[in-house]
């Protein structure tokens, strides 16, 4: 019998954040929109990221929509290695400051949205936020 939870559809991300002079970002499945008046968005991260950690400590974050133009590099440098021993936007130029002050990915995307955090909810293995809709775009 197939898993149900399978057929659920998602989307693919590239949440970023910045805390202090430090920038990060993640390839992540959960964004969703939680309610539309106001806009808000959600995002389920794992504890360990490095993403999680300054998101917790900023307080903001954009989800950068990733297309079916997307190659595979831009999954193994936001996917495959750590924000922690490697600043993934030192040579990185496919991206635009937004006014949160995170980076929107310009490179193998269709559009972006930044949030303010207003709830971050413990989920055992991973933090929910939940982000109040600061500024959104279609590319």
């Amino acid at each position: 019998m197939s898993n149900p939870l399978f057929n659920i559809q998602y989307g693919l991300f590239v949440i970023t954040t910045q805390n202090g002079d430090r920038d990060n970002g993640c390839i992540s499945n959960t964004v969703a929109q939680v309610t539309a008046q106001p806009n808000r968005i959600s995002v389920a991260l794992n504890k360990g990221n490095f993403t999680t950690e300054l998101i917790q400590h900023s307080g903001r974050f954009t989800a950068s929509i990733l297309s079916e133009a997307a190659d595979f590099e831009l999954f193994k440098h936001f996917g495959f290695q750590s924000g922690r021993t490697v600043d993934k936007f030192a040579d990185f130029t496919d991206c635009r400051r937004v006014n949160n002050g995170t980076f929107a990915i310009t490179r193998g995307t269709n559009a972006f949205i930044s949030a303010e955090v207003e709830q971050t909810i413990d989920l055992g293995t991973h933090m929910l936020f939940i982000g109040l809709v600061t500024e959104m775009e279609t590319l």
